[in-house]
């Protein structure tokens, strides 16, 4: 009997000890003792939510809105005005909507990433439409116009390529944003017909 007690005993100490080192604890002369910081597994904190990036700023120096015409042409240029603030104020909202870094592979960020490219396909087509008329323009009126509204187009362009730009750097995805941005513009074709001008 005292010989099953003293297998028993042992036993219970190469448990303890083996319980011991799992925990991470080493056994000295008075108990356990913690392992030194170099070898004890220090528990990662939670990673930050990333945030969406900043709100991309207009490039500098707005184009006017003015253009000089006469009380003929006021209606056609309050038309090219109303355009050109429409897209404005689609471009502004856009410009503070540029999803959160992520990689495109995963799903919820592949839908963000989407839906965020059919917006921007949507304002290029916007932007396009903005563009002179396949003749140009003979009066001094339409001239001016016409100027004013291609001042603006290129201003909104750079605006543009800079969201465009911030989008671009939040991903990574190596082709496949180019690839999710030419499937959306699709939606937007602009086909190349032959025409004669007056």
């Amino acid at each position: 009997m005292p010989r099953d007690e003293e297998i028993l005993k042992r036993r219970a100490r190469f448990v303890s000890a083996a319980l011991l080192l799992a925990a991470g604890c080493t056994r000295e002369k008075d108990g356990a003792a913690p392992l030194p910081p170099a070898e004890a597994k220090k528990p990662q904190p939670p990673e930050a939510p990333t945030k969406p990036p900043p709100r991309v700023e207009p490039p500098a120096d707005r184009p006017s809105l003015t253009a000089k015409v006469s009380a003929a042409s006021a209606t056609k240029l309050a038309d090219a005005t109303a355009k050109i603030e429409k897209i404005h104020a689609t471009i502004d909202k856009l410009a503070s909507a540029v999803p959160a870094p992520c990689v495109l592979d995963e799903p919820t960020c592949k839908t963000r990433f989407k839906a965020f490219a059919g917006e921007l396909a949507k304002l290029d087509d916007e932007i396009y439409k903005l563009s002179p008329p396949r003749c140009p323009a003979k009066l001094p009126d339409d001239k001016a116009i016409e100027e004013m509204v291609g001042d603006h187009r290129a201003w909104l362009s750079k605006w543009k390529h800079d969201i465009e730009n911030v989008a671009t750097a939040a991903l990574d995805a190596g082709t496949a944003w180019e690839d999710m941005r030419r499937e959306a513009a699709m939606a937007y074709p602009h086909p190349c017909l032959k025409f004669a001008c007056p």
